[in-house]
């Protein structure tokens, strides 16, 4: 058993707890700026350090679309099907987030994404932000 003087202090986080790591319960908790999945942990509850670097969506916005939109545009997701609502489904996530620094990047950097659609050759299309679009996609508009 590791006294406290061996077990490593994670740096501060800014307290957002989420879903990153594929469970149904909170899975994530944010420490320094990067997720960390508290599942991957000792018998004592000492986490790990993580395997892969995750950006806090909270603390990093930018970065975590970033990688969002990688994903999008590999089309990496758990159904063979367009990767469209996946990134609809984190701008509305961000949105949630904090409004006004998701409507900055949404309406800027990330204006435009491109996706692997469901066709059977994975064709690759590109969807514009706006609130209406999003609406849209919701069935709201």
């Amino acid at each position: 058993m590791k006294t406290e003087s061996e077990i490593p202090m994670l740096p501060d986080g800014c307290g957002y707890m989420g879903h990153e790591f594929g469970a149904r319960y909170l899975d994530s908790q944010c420490f320094g700026g990067q997720l960390y999945d508290l599942d991957n942990c000792d018998d004592d509850g000492n986490l790990y350090e993580p395997g892969e670097y995750i950006a806090c969506p909270q603390c990093h916005m930018e970065e975590w679309l970033e990688g969002l939109a990688e994903d999008v545009r590999s089309g990496i997701h758990d159904r063979a099907e367009s990767s469209l609502p996946m990134w609809q489904a984190g701008c509305r996530f961000v949105l949630g987030l904090d409004r006004e620094k998701a409507m900055s990047l949404l309406n800027g950097r990330f204006r435009t994404v491109t996706y692997v659609t469901d066709d059977d050759d994975l064709a690759e299309r590109t969807w514009e932000f706006s609130e209406a679009a999003l609406a849209k996609a919701e069935g709201k508009g």
